[in-house]
């Protein structure tokens, strides 16, 4: 995704960079994770039974030091698609309002 488009998707969905302290560093799945059966694909730990989705660790690794992690894993949540090829499509969950997105991504990035 073009550095334009996260800025774009961004400002479209109001997002501040940054996370939440709200549930950064837990390890347990945030109840908007679970109410939108989000564990019907992602686990947080790396896990050996093959799931469609990769695991919420490797996703919080893999942006760890970009700044605009926020904006581009909204923008994953709530348009869906291909991040990295690895894996199948991601559906889109447009019905997610800023607050649940904020929440999990804040959950996202606060794993180690």
């Amino acid at each position: 995704m073009k550095r334009t488009s996260v800025v774009v998707a961004g400002i479209l969905f109001g997002i501040t960079v940054g996370t939440s302290s709200a549930t950064a560093g837990t390890t347990e799945m945030p109840e908007v994770a679970k109410k939108h059966n989000c564990n019907a694909c992602h686990t947080v730990e790396i896990s050996d039974k093959p799931m469609p989705g990769p695991a919420w660790k490797d996703v919080a690794l893999k942006y760890q030091k970009d700044p605009l992690a926020k904006v581009k894993i909204v923008a994953q949540i709530s348009k869906g698609g291909n991040a990295n090829g690895r894996h199948g499509n991601m559906p889109a969950f447009s019905n997610l309002d800023k607050n649940e997105l904020d929440m999990i991504v804040a959950f996202i990035m606060g794993l180690k």
